[in-house]
C-alpha cells in the first residue's frame, strides 16, 4: 500500500500522573488482605503509562503455606491486591530490592485466596510465571483475563532477611497497542552474533579481552503489518561502555538494505527527534561518556522515566529516510521524512568494534559492560507520517547478550599514571598478581619521546621490580612519556599478553639559555650544508650532550652519537632540507642551552 493513498488522521493524547504509596496495603498473608491498590486509568491510545509506586518490606513476613510458586514457600513473602479498570488488557510490574545484595521475585494471580490461579508472562512459546524467569528479571508483564478486574501479587525475598532494607515496586496497566518488533517479556527477536575476533576465544564466548577487535552482526525482521502503512525509520544503538567508541565509525557499517544514514544528536536543525509520545521510552545523559542515551522502561532498568514526549531529542542513530508527502519538509532532519518504504522488512548489518583498555576501565573512563542493544522507531513516531490505524509506539528494545570484558586476565599490577619534575627518580612498583607464578619475567619498554631523556628498557625477574629512571625534559613545556609493561605469562585465559601502560608527565625545571657564538660556543659552518660542528668553550659547558634538534615547525630530527667529546661534536645534516634549525644542548649540571643553525 502506498502511503499517499491513505487518509491521514492525528491521534489525540493525554498524560497520566503516577503516585507513590506507602506499604500500608501490603499484607503478610493472602487471607489477611483487607484493601487493594487501584491502578491509574489505562490509556487506550498507549501514549502514556502511569505507574503507581509502592514501598514495601519483609519485616514480619514468613514463607507462604498456601502456594509454592516462585520461592514463596521457602522465602519471606508478602501480598498485595490490585484493582484495574475495564480498559486494561495487560498488567505491568517492576520491582527491586533496596539492598543490592538481595533480590525480589514475584508472581501474579487471579481468583480468590485459597483458590488462586497463576498468570504467565514471557511469550507464547516461552511462558514465564515468575518474574525472575523473564528475560529482564526486574520487569514482569502478564495478560489479563477478560472480565476480571482484581488480581493478587505475591512478592518473595531472594536473599538474607537480616539485611532486608525493603523494596520498591511499580504497577501499571496498558491496552493492546501495536509493537512492530518484540513483545511482552522482552525476549529479543534480533539475532546478535560475533563473526570475527582478534583473540583466540571461541566466537560464542561471552567474555572479551581488553583491546580485542571484533565484528558484530545483527539481523532482525521489522513487521508493521498491524498498522496502516507505518514503515521502519530509526535504529538507535546503545553500546555498553566497555566498547572503545573512539575507534568506531558508524558510517562504515555494512547495512542490508544499504539505505541507513547516521544522524548525530546535537542542537542543530538536522538532529533527530521523536514526533509522538512514547510511553515506554525515556532519555538520559550517560555519566561516563556524556552522550544522550535511550532506554526502554518496559525492558530495561532505566535511570529515567517515561513517557518520551513529542518533540524530545533522540540519541544519535541510523535512519532509513525517504521523501515524504504532504506535511513533510524533507529537510536535513530524519524527522521530516518517511521511512524505508516497506511495511515488513528484513535488516542485517555488521560492525567492527574494539574493546576498551584496562587503563580506561581502571581510570573510570569505561566499564566492563559490552552489551549492545537497539531501539527501533517507525516513521509514524520519529518521522512525518501520521498513520490512520496505529503507529508502532510499543516497539520493544532489542537487547543483546550480556557480553563483558574479562578483567581477570589483568595479570600485571601496575601503578596509576603519575607526574614528576625532571631530575627526580621515578618509583614505579611493577609486579605480577598474587595468583600467578612469581618466577615469570616482566618486561619494561617505552614509546620514545624525542624531548625526554632517561627512559630505560629493563627486565624484572621473579615477578617484581621498580622503575627508577631519572628523566630529563629538554623543553620548556610539559612532556609525556609512556612506559609499556608486559609479561610472557601463559595463564591469561586466551587474552594474549596484552600490555599495560603507564603515562608519566614530566615537568621541566628551567628554561633554555640561548648560546651566543662568541661567549660559549662556536657553530660552523653557519649557514652550512651537509655537516655542522658544535665547539664548546673550555671550562664553561662540561659533560655535555646534544639532546635534540628541531626545525621551526617543531619537527624532531634524530641525532646519532649525541655525547660531545673533547668539547667538539659534528652532526651529519646531508639528508635534512633547507631551513632554520635549533640544536638543544644539556650539560652535566642539568643546564639547558640552545643554538640556531641555518641549512642552505
Amino acid at each position: 500500500m502506498n502511503k499517499s493513498s491513505v487518509k491521514l488522521s492525528i491521534l489525540a493524547f493525554f498524560f497520566l500522573i503516577s503516585s507513590t504509596i506507602k506499604s500500608q496495603d501490603i499484607f503478610d498473608m493472602c487471607s489477611q488482605i483487607t484493601s487493594a491498590y487501584q491502578t491509574n486509568a489505562t490509556d487506550t491510545l498507549c501514549e502514556s503509562f502511569g505507574p503507581i509506586s509502592i514501598e514495601g518490606n519483609f519485616n514480619n513476613a514468613t514463607p507462604e503455606i498456601e502456594i509454592s510458586d516462585c520461592l514463596s514457600s521457602n522465602s519471606p513473602t508478602v501480598w498485595m491486591k490490585v484493582k484495574v479498570d475495564e480498559n486494561a488488557l495487560k498488567l505491568g510490574t517492576s520491582g527491586k530490592a533496596r539492598n543490592i545484595e538481595n533480590n525480589i521475585v514475584w508472581s501474579i494471580y487471579y481468583g480468590s485466596c485459597g483458590d488462586l490461579k497463576i498468570l504467565n508472562g514471557g511469550t507464547i512459546s516461552e511462558p514465564c510465571a515468575c518474574s525472575h524467569c523473564d528475560e529482564q528479571d526486574e520487569i514482569h508483564v502478564v495478560g489479563l483475563i477478560d472480565g476480571i478486574t482484581e488480581y493478587y501479587i505475591a512478592v518473595s525475598l531472594d536473599g538474607d532477611i537480616a539485611t532486608d532494607e525493603g523494596f520498591d515496586f511499580n504497577i501499571w496497566t496498558s491496552a493492546d497497542c501495536v509493537s512492530c518488533i518484540g513483545e511482552d517479556g522482552c525476549v529479543p527477536l534480533a539475532d546478535f552474533s560475533i563473526i570475527k575476533r582478534s583473540s583466540d576465544r571461541p566466537l560464542d564466548d561471552p567474555t572479551f579481552c581488553p583491546e580485542e577487535e571484533v565484528t558484530v552482526c545483527i539481523e532482525y525482521t521489522y513487521d508493521a503489518s498491524e498498522t496502516g502503512v507505518d514503515w521502519l525509520h530509526g535504529l538507535i544503538p546503545n553500546f555498553g561502555n566497555g566498547w572503545d567508541m573512539s575507534s568506531f565509525n558508524p558510517n562504515d557499517v555494512d547495512f542490508s538494505p544499504p539505505l541507513a544514514e547516521w544522524s548525530v544528536a546535537d542542537t542543530s536543525p538536522c538532529a533527530p527527534f521523536i514526533t509522538e509520545n512514547m510511553p515506554y521510552l525515556c532519555t538520559y545523559v550517560d555519566s561516563i561518556t556524556g552522550l544522550l542515551k535511550l532506554c526502554h522502561t518496559g525492558c530495561q532498568t532505566c535511570p529515567c522515566v517515561g513517557p518520551l514526549t513529542s518533540g524530545s531529542p533522540l540519541p544519535s542513530g541510523w535512519f532509513f529516510n525517504s521523501n515524504g508527502g504532504a506535511g513533510c519538509a524533507n529537510d536535513c532532519s530524519p524527522s521530516s521524512h518517511w521511512g524505508i518504504g516497506q511495511v515488513v522488512v528484513n535488516i542485517n548489518f555488521c560492525m567492527d568494534l574494539k574493546v576498551q583498555s584496562i587503563e580506561n576501565i581502571e581510570n573510570g573512563k569505561a566499564d566492563r559492560n559490552l552489551q549492545i542493544s537497539f531501539q527501533t522507531t517507525s516513521d509514524g513516531v520519529s518521522g512525518c507520517w501520521e498513520d490512520p490505524v496505529a503507529e508502532c509506539v510499543l516497539d520493544f528494545a532489542q537487547i543483546g547478550p550480556r557480553w563483558k570484558i574479562n578483567t581477570s586476565t589483568s595479570y600485571l599490577s601496575v601503578p596509576n599514571d603519575t607526574s614528576i619534575v625532571e631530575g627526580n627518580p621515578l618509583s614505579l612498583v611493577i609486579s605480577l598478581n598474587n595468583n600467578l607464578p612469581a618466577n615469570d619475567d616482566i618486561y619494561i619498554d617505552y614509546e620514545p619521546n624525542p624531548y625526554v631523556l632517561g627512559m630505560q628498557k629493563d627486565t624484572f625477574e621473579n615477578g617484581m621490580g621498580i622503575i627508577t629512571d631519572v628523566l630529563t625534559n629538554i623543553t620548556d613545556s610539559l612532556q609525556v612519556v609512556k612506559y609499556v609493561i608486559s609479561s610472557q605469562n601463559e595463564t591469561n585465559d586466551k587474552c594474549g599478553n596484552f600490555d599495560r601502560k603507564i603515562l608519566v608527565y614530566v615537568y621541566p625545571t628551567a628554561s633554555y639559555v640561548p648560546v651566543t657564538v662568541t661567549s660559549l660556543a662556536k657553530i660552523y659552518p653557519n649557514p652550512g650544508q651537509d655537516q655542522v660542528t658544535i665547539e664548546l668553550k673550555n671550562d664553561v659547558i662540561k659533560d655535555a650532550q646534544i639532546a635534540a634538534m628541531t626545525d621551526t615547525k617543531g619537527n624532531h630530527w634524530p641525532v646519532e652519537s649525541s655525547r660531545i667529546s673533547d668539547n667538539m661534536h659534528s652532526l651529519d645534516t646531508a639528508n635534512m632540507p633547507q631551513g632554520v634549525y635549533v640544536i638543544y644542548i644539556l650539560d652535566g649540571n642539568g643546564t639547558k642551552y640552545m643554538v640556531k643553525w641555518i641549512k642552505i
